[in-house]
């Protein structure tokens, strides 16, 4: 039913493929040309975020066709395409490929627009409101392949077995342009299309876009996931749907290359996110949740946050960035990688920040950064790889705020509690900075000095050896 609906849809459509569009795409990023191209030719592009992080693409003015101006935005990036299907196209390395395959003949009775009628026109309306059944058409086409192996045919109205079109057919092998790599959880490398359980990746760009406030408030992009971070860079709330909650986060393990950063998921109120910090020296994280994902944790079988490192390579490459908060929060975060020697290659990143936080604490909030530095070696059948990371970072814990709540049930209500503002009173102070607590009868009191923070002072050590 699906590869018949998908065959009826592309049908319908198939008068795009040699559409005359217009494109007004200036040079940028690889996967924000691709985006704009997409909304632009009206087209679905299936691309790995990884594939495309490191390429610029020329710019690209002027009437063409999908695949004429496709070639064109892909000059001189080292991509290639394969088109799955009508309204479908897969980006891959140009090596993955002998090159760009042309788009696949038209269904017997789907007319062919000529190039420059009317019906191809920038801005036609049929165009328009066929976008959507164009994209449901190319993603149920591979879908059908891929259930079906890519073999079976439909029947006509004669009852007769038709053959399904070639892009229908070929979708099958298409898929392994969709080339996004799984290592957690895994012995063997699998590709995200191909998994059985639940992954979510991020690179670093969308890491980026997600903006996350701490390491734990990234979790928030991965599905039955619930992540609090109110208290600041340490001491979330993580839950996981289907587990059993508790204090702390025992059911979730942030790992480094494939090694959980602390050997116990156990620990009351010590979670792996407040021992984590993200910067520009993760290449991408891959999260796992369930199925085999306890083989990358630390015994336990809920998720697992695996955070691989950028490395050096043979072309020297870095970044530098500059935040400023309005809260009195300043930040710079930095990363070089390049050749060391032959074979031989290095990186080093990290940041230092400094924050007031939400509220003025009469001393530094956030105060501290991180240092990380790997160190990899080519062999002729593998690499090796040492990497060091120093976290000295010091976070004011968020605690609650008082009021008075008056009845019950459905019928409660809050109000201030006497002397303190909800709305701008704060605990943390110099008035308090300095605590000392009698814990029992006789005991020496237990001092400390709040500005320190839930922070955390690790020193980490690694190695991979492929």
């Amino acid at each position: 039913m699906i590869r018949c609906l998908a065959l009826a849809l592309i049908g319908g459509q198939a008068y795009a493929d040699g559409a005359v569009r217009h494109f007004d795409i200036q040079s940028q990023a690889a996967a924000s040309a691709l985006n704009e191209f997409a909304r632009q030719a009206d087209i679905t592009l299936v691309f790995s975020s990884a594939l495309v992080a490191k390429h610029q693409t020329p710019a690209v003015h002027g009437d063409f066709t999908v695949v004429d101006g496709l070639k064109r935005l892909l000059d001189g990036t080292g991509l290639s395409f394969n088109q799955v299907s009508t309204s479908t196209i897969a980006i891959s390395a140009a090596n993955d490929s002998e090159g760009p395959h042309e788009p696949p003949p038209s269904d017997t009775g789907a007319a062919k627009n000529p190039a420059g009628s009317d019906s191809q026109s920038k801005g036609d309306s049929t165009m328009n409101h066929r976008g959507l059944l164009t994209r449901i058409a190319g993603l149920l086409a591979l879908t059908g392949a891929m259930l079906s192996g890519g073999h079976a045919g439909a029947q006509d109205a004669a009852g007769q077995t038709a053959p399904v079109p070639a892009a229908a057919d070929a979708s099958a092998a298409n898929t392994n342009t969709l080339d996004e790599v799984v290592v957690t959880a895994s012995a063997q490398s699998t590709r995200k299309l191909d998994a059985s359980f639940q992954v979510t990746t991020a690179s670093l760009e969308e890491i980026h876009n997600v903006d996350p406030s701490s390491s734990a408030d990234l979790l928030k992009i991965v599905p039955s996931v619930w992540a609090e971070s109110g208290g600041g860079q340490a001491g979330p709330n993580i839950e996981l749907a289907g587990y059993p909650g508790g204090s702390g986060a025992p059911y979730v393990t942030y790992a480094i290359n494939g090694s959980p950063i602390y050997p116990s998921h156990n620990l009351s109120f010590l979670d792996d996110s407040s021992m984590f910090r993200l910067d520009d020296t993760v290449e991408r994280a891959e999260m796992v949740l369930g199925g085999p994902g306890v083989l990358y944790s630390d015994g336990q079988m809920g998720l697992t946050a695996n955070f691989i490192l950028r490395e050096g390579s043979d072309v020297e490459h870095g970044d530098l960035g500059i935040t400023y908060g309005s809260e009195g929060m300043y930040r710079v975060d930095g990363f070089y990688g390049g050749p060391l020697s032959k074979d031989w290659f290095f990186s080093i990143g990290g940041f230092y920040r400094e924050s007031d936080g939400i509220r003025k604490s009469q001393f530094p909030a956030d105060d501290g950064g991180q240092v990380t530095a790997t160190l990899s070696h080519t062999l002729d059948q593998g690499k090796v790889m040492f990497y060091f990371r120093e976290l000295n970072d010091k976070n004011l814990f968020i605690a609650d705020i008082p009021l008075v709540a008056t009845g019950s049930g459905k019928s409660v209500s809050y109000s201030a509690f006497p002397g303190f503002n909800p709305l701008t009173g704060w605990y943390a102070g110099t008035g308090i900075q300095g605590l000392s607590v009698q814990e029992c009868p006789g005991c020496a009191p237990l001092t400390a000095n709040l500005a320190n923070g839930r922070g955390s002072n690790l020193h980490t050590f690694g190695g991979d050896f492929d």
